[in-house]
C-alpha cells in the first residue's frame, strides 16, 4: 500500500491497512474510528513502528531504504537496505533498524562468524575480482591430499586449492609454516615442494634398486622419506651394504671408477687392483666386494706370498 492523502488529512490519523502500510485517507474501519487512541496515530513513524516494526518498517514508511547493510541469511552474505530493483547490491528492506550496519565488513563480522570475513565481504560487494588472500591452508579441506594449497582460484595456478569460505579454516603465511603445522609427519622440504608444485634438489634411497634417486627427476611418493643433499651421503647412509662408488655411479647414471684399492678375484684366487687396465688391475670391483688398502692386506686373506698373490 501507500499513503492516501487529501485536503483534510491534517485532521485525520494514520491507521494500519494490514497490507504493509499506514494510511491517512479517512477510510479506517469503524472499530478503529470508534477507538482511535487504541489504533491510530498522528505520526506515520509511530504507526509503522507499532504495526510494522519488523521486516516491513521501511516499506511502511514508503522510503527507498537507508542504504546501510543487513544480513541475508538465505544467501549467506550482506545486502544493502533498499528494494532489489534499485541496484544489484540491494536485498530488500532491513528487518529492523537495529540490524543495520555501516559497511559490508561490519555486517559480515557480526552475522556470519562461520564465514571467512574476506570471502563474505567480497560476496556482499559482488567483487568478482576477489582472488583469495593468497595465504596457505590444508589442502584436504578441498580434496587436495597431503599438501598445503593457496587461497586462490584453481584456474589461476596449480598451487591454488580454491577460495576459502569458512572461518574455521586455518590460514598460514607460507607453505612451510602450513606444512609444519598440518603435516608434521612429512619431511618439511618434501611437503613444501609438493605444495608449491616444485621438486627438491635432494636424493632419497630406493633400497629395492640399491641406489639413491633424485627427487627432481623422480618425485618420491613416500612424503615421510629421508632426504639427502647429495648422492654420496644418501648412499653412505641408506645403501651401506654395497660399495659407495658403485651406488653413487648407479645413482648418477655414470660408469663406476675404481678406487685403486685391492680385492680378491675368487675365480682366479688372486688379489686384483680395483681399476681398469692391465694387470694388476682386475677391473672395477663388484658392488659387494670387500676392499683392502694394500696388496699385502689382501694377500694375507688368501695366505699366499705377495709375489704369487697378485695378478
Amino acid at each position: 500500500g501507500g499513503l492516501g492523502e487529501d485536503s483534510s488529512n491534517s485532521t485525520r490519523l494514520f491507521y494500519p491497512d494490514w497490507e504493509g502500510a499506514c494510511l491517512r485517507d479517512g477510510n479506517e474501519p469503524t472499530y478503529m474510528a470508534l477507538s482511535p487512541s487504541s489504533w491510530m496515530f498522528e505520526d506515520l513513524e509511530d504507526c509503522c513502528a507499532r504495526y510494522y516494526g519488523g521486516w516491513n518498517y521501511q516499506q511502511c514508511l514508503g522510503e527507498p531504504g537507508s542504504g546501510l547493510w543487513h544480513a541475508d541469511f538465505m544467501l549467506e552474505k550482506c545486502v544493502t537496505d533498499c528494494p532489489p530493483e534499485v541496484g544489484p547490491l540491494c536485498g530488500g528492506f532491513a528487518p529492523t533498524r537495529n540490524s543495520l550496519f555501516t559497511s559490508a565488513r561490519e555486517c559480515c563480522t557480526t552475522n556470519f562468524a562461520w564465514l571467512y570475513i574476506e570471502y563474505c565481504e567480497s560476496q556482499s560487494l559482488l567483487n568478482t575480482c576477489y582472488a583469495g588472500s593468497g595465504l596457505w591452508y590444508r589442502g584436504s579441506y578441498h580434496g587436495q591430499q597431503n599438501r598445503c594449497v593457496q587461497d586462490c582460484k584453481p584456474e589461476q595456478d596449480e598451487k591454488c586449492g580454491g577460495i576459502v569460505q569458512e572461518e574455521w579454516v586455518t590460514l598460514y603465511e607460507d607453505a612451510s609454516e602450513c606444512c609444519k603445522s598440518e603435516f608434521d609427519w612429512q619431511v618439511n622440504d618434501m611437503c613444501v615442494s609438493r605444495s608449491t608444485v616444485t621438486t627438491t634438489a635432494t636424493y632419497y634411497a630406493d633400497k629395492t634398486a640399491q641406489k639413491c634417486v633424485s627427487d627432481a627427476e623422480t618425485p618420491a611418493n613416500d612424503l615421510a622419506i629421508e632426504l639427502y643433499d647429495d648422492a654420496k651421503t644418501c648412499c653412505a647412509r641408506e645403501i651401506s651394504w654395497i660399495r659407495l662408488e658403485i651406488c653413487v655411479a648407479e645413482t648418477m647414471g655414470t660408469i663406476a671408477v675404481g678406487s685403486n684399492n685391492w680385492y680378491i678375484d675368487w675365480v682366479k684366487q688372486k688379489c686384483a687392483k680395483d681399476c681398469e687396465g692391465s694387470a694388476p688391475c682386475g677391473g672395477v670391483a663388484s658392488a659387494y666386494a670387500e676392499l683392502y688398502d694394500t696388496s699385502s692386506d689382501c694377500c694375507k686373506i688368501l695366505n699366499v706370498d705377495d709375489k704369487e698373490c697378485t695378478l
